[in-house]
């Protein structure tokens, strides 16, 4: 189980993307004032603590760090992925077996 100090020390390393403040907030608070919190999230921390062994925090998606899409060599995976299927380079599978049995993939 983590602190809620080890908590806070993991965040600072991890300063929000606008904004160095931080808001704590209860389920309750949150839950009573979603649209307060959701605008605040666009620009702040917002961490919500469930009593003391749970801790959540409030992103919006476009704040979430996806380390997959961070590789290049994932990237351009996908990207000629994404030409082949463009240039009708696909294999159809039609059950499991199909997929089990292509040794390609």
């Amino acid at each position: 189980m983590q602190s809620l100090c080890e908590f806070f020390r993991k965040l600072s390393s991890n300063p929000p993307i606008q904004s160095s403040i931080m808001i704590v907030i209860s389920p309750t608070e949150l839950r009573n004032n979603f649209k307060k919190y959701f605008d605040l999230a666009n620009k702040e921390r917002v961490i919500i603590q469930r009593g003391t062994a749970e801790i959540f925090e409030l992103v919006k998606r476009e704040r979430i760090d996806d380390p997959y899409f961070e590789n290049p060599e994932n990237v351009n995976a996908l990207k000629r992925s994404l030409n082949q299927a463009k240039e009708g380079r696909v294999k159809k599978l039609t059950s499991m077996d199909d997929l089990l049995s292509k040794s390609s993939f």
